[in-house]
């Protein structure tokens, strides 16, 4: 700047800003192209060569482990991307802070080494612009050039560059060595100047990175090492001393995410750790037999720290293993990542395989040191009886102890442990009993062997010394580290200097975890496969054949004008679905039709097929350049069908292969043209695509009438239509330069420039649709004025006398027809006006529906099912308040299918194009309408009315009317058509706070409450329980407003059968439905208001409600107005009911005369709702009764119908955690009976010692296998069953319990009780089998040696069982179509568990009683609780508004083939029963004496 005379000019002043590139550096036209020019790479490269490191046994190891460093080659073909990505990975941030980088005014800020550049460009979305550029080593090794920024980061995201560095980096052994440079003239440097400077730079620094392993980052914990080195002579005052630094690759790719590393790590350690505690305990039992005489002073109360210590994660999981306290840090939870993964699963199932085996061992440990002490005082003296060790004061001393360690923990902590905490304190000072009572009894031996106690010493170290090595969490792209990461860097520095100097034990006990660990990691590894990705242009290969066919076209484009948005606005707009095709009848038709697909001789009406087309823009040129046309490609689908709702347009991608197709099916035909053309914008705005396509057309036969007599094969197996291969289609699309009333047809034209003698020769094909994705325009309102002024009068037949007009405002009809439109799955009705047949033609058959014109003559039944729908609605507010509407009236015929005709974008006959405005005042809309294309019949008016108060015999939320307008010309007037939507209130009604104020005017609640009185039956049993139980039906407890709105959603229903009488001939799949619309005076689900019906005893609740049919795509039809009364004492509802017999598909007579306002209320409906208390975990149902009250052989009469319906009431918690709750409950009860039945077992065998033999140890074992299973696989796996052929059977998740479930404590509390239980019923089903065991040893002992035989054995019973087994697996696989998982067959084997003893009854000829009777009673009794639990009384997992059909029997046993398995169990009890009771009388009459001589006698 220039100062003025007299004043002082200001001394300049110069300002930079350090670059750092964004993660995500772009801009409309695509990525910013930054480029660096690399000055010290040979400076760099030298110096790396320098250093380069002899071959040593660390590479050799390196390379025989496969250690990978980063590298850029993550995306397959793609340098860019790939170098991207390596600038993320090398990305460094250090764990201290050196004091030459301190700054003063930067509080809590890190140091990071920032990667900006990679060879010539690094945009960290897509890479470079250009090809990489690397430096060569001499041993030829490539060498990715880097350009780095060190910087610092604070925590409110403030950064300051401290260095700059240019390197080179070695992706082989991961170093990267840097040439620095430093700015010397920020004086908070405070550096001095020197003569030895490049730009005011101090260059004459020397950084070397050596990064850490990547594939072992995830496992162990390393740390990157940086040396920044300076180069100048002593004493030159920009010298420092050489700082040796860590760093962390913090964003290293993992294997897993989060904390599944961590989990999986654990797993691993828990696998270590139990394997070595499972050896060391089996040398103790060696020593034990070897030695026995020391067995009585191996501690009791150790080993049962020992068995409480292992049986905890069978209860809680595998975490409870390695949790340790700590007097700083406290320990990590699971989290779902954890438990959802497959591999973490995996790892869980196997860590409590081992925990059960290690949890046997110690109690076969107790077991031997009991019975040896029981043994001793046998062989003493009684006066030195009481030598014998016992462990009463060893278990106070070892409470005394751990009562001192909870009270200093939590005084240093400053919270109590958690019990998997305690556990775990007690198993790392297990041998703490031992050494109490060495003391106490002044042991002068060995009771346990080094092995063992050195064995399990170290292995309860593992987790403490693994914490010390595990990578530590670490924040991105924070100012600072967490608390916990910082701690765990400097324990990790401490300890790394204590192992350095540490024993030697110590030191090969970390040997041996890193090999365990570097095995796991190479295995994990090896299936580490990041995302490849690959990206293809697009050519354009034929653009001499689209000059030469478009030149008409071309000829007249205008110039494009510049625009930025063409390429979006384009391929949003040009696309069209479902639009017409046609072809004049002509010598040479497209394609062929084949309707096979109606059986011959099927009943009911039979769809026309529909002629749809449908464009998708695959490819527009994107460079923006001054041109007439522009390259674009697409996909032209033509199909002739009688259905079509596949969706061909969304996403805007080509669907399939982009290759020419042709497919021919009974029912369907479908050409699918690839094209590629131009893009051109005429003068007057029109806009054109020419495009010239290739195709493989169907061939026509020559030789008869018939052109497509092959075709009528197209349902034979393997059949291949004759097809001819075509490049000779040109296509021209005419797009109107805006939408408006009259420009929104899109036309074009198909036609072949083939020879009209060439086989793939087709007459030409005219296309129309219209714009649908382009901002409407209202430029009509010339038209609308004529057909809206002066405004017809509202007259007593509208049936909107009641409107409330102080209640319209500007925005309430686009409110209204925004929920009402097609978009939102409605579909308004066509009322009878007395004759829907428009037609001068003497004969029954004509073609329109007021103004609507149909393709094909129908009578008048036929068109009195014309359905209309709303498309394309827009409907705008200005800032005055007007309201302005533009919609798209389609009218569909009953030989259309509904779904597809409701798609349609083609314009004709049966489409009224309209734009109007909304008269608040008058309360109507009126819009002029335009039948078909353009403004030649813009001579219709519709009007709309939305009324706001409603009855039973009104419930219509918008009515219409259409008219034609008398012109001067004299045109015939149409008849007029009435057409309603019925009231189908959203559940968030209104926007901004402000809500539709409905008003609803009851009529039959007087009646409707008299027949509730009279139906009310006197108090009986079932009141009686209902009251003794507390029972409670749907209310509108709390808050009035809020109360009502939840009970109108409580009482809904979705009925689980279609009665013939609701049935409707164009709905394919209805679900019938009881909507509550109103409940009191106002339905809203916010602000409600209610009013009462009071009776003598009880209120009652108001209610109005309507039956619907639901089908695709959501289309509605009310069935049933329905007006009433509640009570929610009882749960009963009573209703009155209103349905229109005027409507012909519901073929009723309207001979009646008893209608009120023409519709038939003649109807009762009661509705007895189940109790809400128990419905979340029984299985009941509402019962629905509909009765006509009119008299025999009135026409309106029908028979009364008795319904069961699903109501949708609240779940107290997450459907899952309900069913998780009730498979909770189901297994506490399973398994008390279980282990009630175990103690009476043991009780008969003790009582009745010599039947024990006969039990059989199969059975056991297949008892003992079933409750491991849920400590294994979760408590789910014990009520894993397996049906046959049904689809009832479910088995436990895979991916383990769901979220809801791990995150409920009552759940958890569930989850561990089950466990227990398991546990307990585990140790009692071993006794059992160490019972029969022993009993077998005495028996043997007692046994000749000639009579072997007369020792039960299992040999042969587990021979016959598994073969039982292999033959139900195979049965089974041949009538589900697919395997049992291992918890299905374990249950299969659980609930036939009395099959061995059967067998071995048998086998042996026992004629006693091995098995008391209650027992094997309670045992099948209890594997029968799943089976009639999930069968009939579990409820039903439904979706409330899926369209598939229910009935009752979907959710019980749906055939004979389901009870086989409980009834093959409930058989072998009463065989066991016959077995024990009767054998012996048939064995005596085999007359047999050797073999009598053999029988036990009982």
């Amino acid at each position: 700047m220039n100062a003025t005379a007299g004043e002082a000019a200001d001394s300049s002043l110069s300002f930079s800003m350090g670059l750092s590139l964004p993660k995500f550096c772009i801009t409309d036209g695509g990525q910013l192209a930054f480029k660096y020019n690399y000055t010290k790479v040979e400076r760099a490269v030298e110096l790396l060569r320098r250093s380069e490191p002899p071959s040593s046994v660390g590479k050799i190891i390196a390379k025989s482990l496969s250690l990978s460093y980063p590298r850029a080659d993550h995306y397959v073909g793609d340098d860019k991307r790939s170098l991207a990505y390596l600038a993320d990975v090398l990305v460094l941030r250090f764990t201290t802070m050196s004091s030459m980088f301190s700054q003063e005014w930067i509080e809590r800020s890190v140091l990071q080494l920032e990667i900006i550049f990679l060879d010539q460009v690094s945009d960290r979305f897509n890479g470079g612009s250009v090809a990489p550029s690397v430096a060569t080593k001499g041993s030829g090794q490539l060498l990715v050039n880097v350009s780095g920024e060190l910087t610092f980061i604070s925590q409110g995201r403030l950064t300051s560059s401290v260095m700059s560095l240019e390197d080179v980096y070695s992706p082989d052994d991961g170093r990267m060595y840097l040439i620095g440079c430093r700015d010397l003239r920020l004086q908070w440097r405070n550096l001095a100047a020197s003569g030895d400077l490049e730009e005011g730079m101090g260059c004459s620094i020397e950084v070397k990175v050596q990064y850490p392993p990547w594939n072992t980052h995830w496992l162990i914990w390393w740390t990157a090492k940086v040396q920044i080195v300076s180069t100048r002579n002593a004493g030159d005052p920009l010298r420092f001393d050489t700082m040796k630094l860590q760093a962390v690759p913090f964003q290293f790719p993992q294997v897993w995410r989060g904390k599944l590393n961590g989990g999986l790590a654990n797993g691993v350690l828990c696998v270590t750790l139990l394997s070595a505690v499972v050896v060391a305990e089996l040398g103790q039992l060696r020593h034990l037999k070897t030695h026995a005489d020391v067995a009585p002073y191996v501690s009791l109360v150790m080993l049962g720290v020992q068995a409480l210590g292992f049986g905890t994660p069978l209860v809680t999981g595998i975490e409870a293993l390695r949790a340790r306290v700590t007097f700083t840090l406290g320990s990590d939870m699971a989290d779902y990542a954890l438990i959802s993964s497959r591999p973490y699963q995996s790892m869980d199932k196997a860590v409590k395989v081992i925990s059960l085996v290690a949890l046997v061992l110690p109690l076969r440990l107790c077991q031997k040191v009991w019975r040896s002490r029981a043994r001793v005082p046998a062989l003493l003296s009684p006066s030195a009886r009481g030598r014998v060790p016992g462990d009463a004061e060893v278990f106070v001393c070892h409470c005394a102890v751990h009562v001192v360690l909870i009270v200093l923990i939590l005084a240093l902590n400053g919270e109590a442990m958690t019990v998997e905490q305690h556990v775990g304190l007690m198993q790392d000072l297990f041998l703490l009993p031992q050494v109490i009572g060495n003391a106490t009894w002044r042991v002068n031996c060995k009771p346990l062997a080094e092995s063992y106690y050195l064995g399990v010493t170290a292995a309860r170290l593992l987790p403490h010394v693994y914490d010390y090595v595990r990578p530590p969490v670490v924040v991105g792209y924070l100012g600072s580290w967490t608390e916990r990461s910082k701690r765990a860097v400097e324990t990790w520095k401490s300890l790394h200097k204590a192992a350095v100097t540490g024993s030697a034990n110590m030191g090969s006990n970390l040997q041996f975890l890193g090999v365990l660990m570097l095995l796991h990691l190479w295995v994990a590894s090896s299936s580490f496969d990041p995302q490849r990705l690959n990206e293809q242009q697009h050519d354009y290969l034929r653009f001499a054949s689209v000059e030469r066919h478009c030149q008409a076209e071309l000829s007249s484009a205008a110039r494009l004008a510049d625009d930025v948005y063409r390429v979006s606005r384009v391929m949003r707009e040009l696309p069209f679905e479902k639009g017409d095709w046609r072809q004049d009848a002509g010598h040479a038709p497209l394609m062929p039709f084949d309707g096979g697909d109606v059986p011959t001789g099927a009943s009911g009406r039979l769809l026309d097929p529909l002629y749809l087309a449908t464009l998708v823009i695959t490819h527009f040129d994107d460079q923006i350049r001054a041109r007439t046309a522009v390259n674009v490609s697409g996909v032209l689908d033509l199909s002739v069908s009688r259905k079509n709702r596949d969706p061909k347009i969304w996403p805007p991608l080509p669907i399939g292969p982009l290759s020419p197709e042709f497919k021919l099916s009974p029912g369907g035909t479908n050409l699918k043209i690839i094209f590629e053309g131009v893009y051109m914008e005429r003068d007057d705005g029109e806009r054109v695509l020419c495009m010239v396509g290739s195709a493989v057309l169907p061939t026509r036969s020559t030789g008869g009438a018939d052109p497509w007599d092959w075709a009528k094969d197209s349902g034979r197996s393997g059949f291949l239509p004759p097809v001819t291969a075509d490049d000779n289609i040109l296509l021209v699309l005419r797009y109107p330069k805006e939408l408006t009333l009259t420009t929104r047809a899109v036309l074009g034209e198909m036609r072949s420039s083939s020879a009209p003698s060439a086989s793939a020769y087709f007459d030409p094909v005219q296309l129309v649709s219209q714009l649908r994705w382009s901002l409407y325009q209202f430029r009509s309102d010339d038209l609308v004025a004529g057909a809206c002024s002066p405004l017809p009068s509202i007259f007593v037949d509208d049936v909107v006398g009641n409107r409330a007009s102080r209640r319209y405002n500007g925005s309430y009809l686009c409110e209204v027809l925004n929920r009402y439109a097609h978009r939102h799955g409605s579909v308004v009705t066509a009322l009878p006006n007395g004759g829907h047949c428009n037609s001068t033609a003497t004969s029954a058959s004509c073609r329109a529906v007021g103004p609507f014109e149909m393709d094909r003559d129908a009578d008048e039944d036929e068109l009195a099912l014309v359905g209309i729908v709303m498309q394309d609605l827009y409907c705008h507010t200005d800032a005055a308040g007007t309201a302005r509407v533009s919609v798209v009236f389609r009218a569909m015929p009953p030989w259309e299918d509904r779904y597809t005709a409701a798609e349609r974008s083609g314009l004709s006959g049966t489409t009224l194009s309209a734009e109007g405005v909304w008269m608040a005042s008058a309360g109507q809309t009126c819009l002029v309408a335009c039948r078909g294309i353009g403004n030649r019949a813009c001579h219709f008016r519709v009007r709309l009315f939305m009324p706001l108060t409603f009855s039973i015999t009104g419930r219509s939320v918008l009515l219409g009317r259409i008219t034609s307008i008398r012109t001067a010309t004299g045109a015939v007037a149409h008849s007029s058509l009435s057409f309603q939507h019925g009231l189908t209130l959203p559940e968030f009604w209104g926007y901004n706070g402000e809500r539709l104020a409905f008003t609803y005017n009851y009529t039959k609640v007087k009646l409707a409450s008299e027949i509730l009185l009279r139906s009310q039956r006197p108090l009986g049993l079932r009141e009686t329980i209902a009251k003794s139980l507390s029972l409670s039906y749907p209310k509108a407890d709390g808050d009035h407003k809020r109360g009502l709105t939840y009970l109108a959603g409580n009482l809904a229903l979705r009925f689980m059968t279609m009665p013939s009488m609701f049935a409707s001939e164009w709905m394919e799949r209805p679900v019938l439905y009881l909507e509550i619309k109103f409940v009191g005076h106002v339905r809203d689900h916010f602000v409600p208001r209610f009013s009462y019906a009071f009776s003598e005893r009880q209120l009652l609740i108001n209610v109005s409600a309507e039956l619907m049919l639901i089908d695709l795509p959501r289309v509605t039809a009310s069935v049933m107005s329905l007006e009433g009364v509640y009570d929610p004492e009882d749960g009963r509802m009573c209703l009155i009911g209103c349905r229109d017999p005027r409507l012909p598909w519901r073929n009723m007579s309207t001979s009646s005369i008893d209608l009120e306002e023409g519709m038939d209320c003649s109807i009762e409906v009661k509705v007895q709702y189940p109790p809400t208390t128990t419905h979340w975990f029984i299985w009941s149902t509402a019962k629905v009764q509909i009765a006509s009250t009119r008299n025999a052989g009135d026409p309106l009469r029908f028979d009364t119908v008795k319904l069961q319906a699903i109501p949708r009431y609240p779940q107290p918690r997450p459907g899952e955690l309900n069913r998780g709750l009730a498979n909770g409950a189901l297994c506490v009860t399973l398994l008390s009976i279980s282990i009630a039945a175990a103690l009476s077992q043991l009780r008969h065998l003790k009582t009745h010692a010599d039947v024990a033999p006969y039990v059989s140890l199969v059975m056991l074992g297949v008892q003992a296998l079933g409750f491991g299973m849920p400590l294994i696989s979760g408590i789910e796996a014990l009520l894993a069953r397996v049906t046959l052929g049904s689809d009832v059977a479910m088995p436990p998740s895979p991916e383990g319990p769901r979220y809801a479930l791990i995150m409920d404590q009552l759940y958890q509390s569930m989850d561990k009780a089950v466990k227990v239980l398991s546990l307990a019923a585990i140790v009692l089903t071993l006794r059992l089998g160490q019972t029969v065991w022993r009993s077998r040893e005495r028996v043997l002992a007692r046994s000749s040696p000639l009579e072997p035989e007369r020792v039960p054995g299992d040999s042969k019973v587990f021979v016959c069982h598994y073969a039982v087994h292999l033959a139900l697996f195979v049965l089974i696989l041949a009538l589900n179509g697919e395997a049992m998982t291992v918890e299905q067959h374990i249950g299969l084997m659980s609930d036939l568990f009395l099959l061995p003893q059967v067998t071995g009854n048998a086998v042996w000829r026992v004629n006693c009683k091995p098995l008391a009777e209650s027992y094997y009673l309670s045992v099948t009794a209890a594997r029968l609780l799943p089976h009639v639990y999930d069968g009939y009384v579990r409820p039903p997992a439904v979706v409330w508004y899926s369209l598939e059909p229910l009935n009752a029997s979907r959710f019980v046993h749906s055939s004979a083939r389901d009870v086989v398995i409980p009834a093959i169990s409930i058989l072998l009890g009463f065989v066991v029963y016959v077995q024990q009771r009767w054998n012996y009388a048939i064995v005596s009459r085999m007359g047999m004496a050797e073999q009598r001589k053999l029988q036990h006698v009982f």
